[in-house]
């Protein structure tokens, strides 16, 4: 009973500290609890929350939603891990050596391969000269707007847009709308 007292304190105290802002404190209690109780979601998704949204880990802190999703037959867990890795996935890509992101496959790219990765797609893309010829187009053909506004200021049905409507009941011989 004593031990599973003691894990209940310090979980409370890694929440506490991390909660409060103490991330350093928060680490170094449930990086003991973790070491203790390598194989329990509860302070595995805590330290990766510690880690990921506290002292901005990523890598470590997707490790951690990993083992998470990996050990936890709660639903809710697999979730809270799975919000974490796509957290910590927005600040890997790009920065610094071994940021990880996801391939697709439930695996990630190392920075190396991402740029291959991401560079594949572009590659195909079609970078024909559509645009270049726009001379086959008139495009002032629409020059003199003033014709154009003039065919419409004469109209009634701009005035009253249900003026249609009013006139299609008033042949049915409705008196009341």
């Amino acid at each position: 009973m004593g031990a599973n007292t003691d894990y209940a304190q310090e979980y409370q105290q890694a929440e506490t500290a991390y909660v409060q802002g103490r991330y350093e404190e928060a680490a170094s209690t449930i990086d003991r609890l973790v070491e203790i109780y390598p194989d329990d979601p509860s302070a595995r998704l805590l330290r990766g929350h510690i880690y990921c949204y506290g002292l901005q880990q990523y890598e470590l802190a997707i490790d951690e939603y990993e083992s998470v999703k990996s050990m936890a037959s709660d639903p809710v867990f697999v979730e809270y891990a799975n919000q974490g890795i796509d957290y910590a996935l927005q600040y890997t890509t790009g920065h610094g050596a071994g940021a990880a992101v996801e391939n697709g496959s439930g695996g990630y790219l190392s920075d190396e391969n991402f740029d291959e990765a991401a560079r594949s797609p572009l590659e195909s893309l079609d970078t024909g000269d559509e645009f270049d010829d726009l001379g086959q187009y008139d495009l002032n053909a629409f020059e003199d707007e003033g014709a154009i506004a003039s065919d419409f200021e004469d109209s009634d049905s701009f005035d009253n847009p249900f003026a249609a409507n009013l006139e299609a009941v008033a042949d049915l011989g409705i008196t009341e709308v």
